[in-house]
């Protein structure tokens, strides 16, 4: 090591010294040598070897930690993960203030909390009062709890995306939410799915003995492969329901098997219709909110496919095709359904006309856009038949929509002469 000195000093001690009766003139000081003489990164490079055994050939160096010291190749795979920012996309620095402690998002911290830190820390006064604004106006009331679980699963939620992670408290926080969610549906009636507990309700309640049994034995299924499923993200909730469960052989989540894929079972014809019912239920509820209607409301589904209303439980609603619902307002599910709403007297006629020419301009945008899309050469050589289908189908629902609010401005024209 070549040591330069200056009276009589080595060079780096001279210069903090200096600096040091700059920042406290008239003040007496002593200058401290950190004992640990090794910077952090080539600190953190040497805990293999500290660990595995060397300058020992072990086998859990050879197993663990083949490198070109050992003669042999470093890496065979290498996996690289996100960056992660803050909310606002900036690189995490302990100066911006906006370094998240994982700790604190797993057991939460108050506001005071955080900006006491640091004042722990080694910060400069400016940096400070930097960093405490940020966290003022990022967190103003703290890191709420969320849990080691929401944690996990959000970061690897994030990780489908692009390369950079924007990292925000709020959606930890929602998925915390998610695992609530979970564990409240599986106290009620060892349900996974909002959906299917919804429609398994009038199952259970109302359905003669074979069929409730049917549909908790169904429950129980879902519930089992969807705790075994998530388990990898969310290993402590699921293990905790786990245990609520009644099991005859597997004790643990650990040791259950994971599911496997079963074709015998795909019915993408009733997946279909399910997803059917799912659409009409959702565009039933944007109607009654739009126009504000909490009950007593008149309701009318077209179906355009040769689907069985009586098997997707909607025939009470089914209107025939050949005629068209008079006073109603039109929601396009898609090309397979369309809902209306009674919305006669109720109205004002004029805006109604205006609101459905735009919503006709949006979905003949839409619809174009698609016709670009379905028609472009490069598009229709790298793309597969599967996904042709998919932009085909928004297509289809696109131009169904244009015909619905086309028939609902004349429809309104026709109430207004009347």
């Amino acid at each position: 090591m070549i040591v330069i000195e200056r009276d009589g000093l080595p060079v780096g001690r001279k210069l903090q010294r200096e600096k040091a009766k700059s920042k406290f003139p008239g003040k007496k000081f002593k200058l401290t040598r950190d004992p640990d003489v090794l910077g952090t990164w080539f600190t953190s490079g040497q805990w293999p070897y500290s660990t595995l055994g060397w300058p020992r050939q072990s086998d859990d160096l050879k197993n663990f930690y083949p490198t070109s010291m050992a003669g042999q190749v470093p890496f065979r795979e290498i996996y690289c993960h996100s960056l992660i920012r803050d909310s606002e996309g900036r690189k995490m620095s302990k100066s911006l203030g906006n370094v998240i402690d994982p700790i604190d998002l797993m057991e939460g911290i108050g506001l005071e909390a955080l900006h006491k830190k640091f004042k722990e820390g080694n910060l400069d006064l400016k940096e400070v009062v930097k960093a405490t604004q940020f966290q003022k106006t990022a967190f103003p009331d703290g890191i709420p709890e969320c849990g080691a679980d929401a944690m996990r699963f959000g970061l690897v939620n994030y990780s489908t995306g692009g390369s950079d992670i924007n990292f925000d408290i709020k959606v930890m926080h929602g998925y915390r939410r998610l695992c609530n969610k979970i564990y409240q549906a599986t106290k009620v009636v060892l349900a996974l799915y909002d959906t299917y507990i919804e429609n398994s309700k009038c199952l259970i309640n109302d359905g003669d003995a074979q069929t409730q049994l049917s549909a908790k034995y169904r429950l129980y299924t879902a519930l089992e492969a969807g705790l075994t499923m998530i388990h990898p993200f969310m290993p402590f909730l699921t293990e905790e329901l786990w245990q609520r469960l009644p099991h005859d052989t597997c004790p643990s989540v650990v040791k259950a098997a994971y599911p496997t894929y079963n074709s015998s079972l795909d019915d993408p014809a009733a997946e279909d219709a399910y997803e059917l019912v799912l659409a009409v239920s959702k565009g039933i509820r944007s109607l009654m909110a739009e126009y504000a209607i909490k009950d007593n409301g008149t309701l009318h589904i077209q179906l355009f496919i040769p689907t069985c209303s009586r098997d997707l439980h909607l025939s009470a609603l089914v209107y025939p095709l050949a005629l068209r619902p008079r006073g109603c307002v039109p929601f396009a599910v898609s090309a397979s359904a369309t809902v209306f709403l009674l919305v006669k007297g109720r109205v004002d006629i004029d805006q109604e006309i205006e609101k459905a020419r735009k919503k006709t301009e949006r979905a003949g945008e839409t619809g174009k856009k698609q016709e670009g899309i379905l028609h472009d050469e490069n598009y229709n050589k790298k793309v597969g038949e599967e996904l042709k289908e998919v932009e085909r189908r928004k297509l289809r629902d696109a131009l169904k929509e244009v015909e619905e609010m086309q028939k609902a401005v004349e429809e309104f024209e026709q109430l207004k002469i009347e």
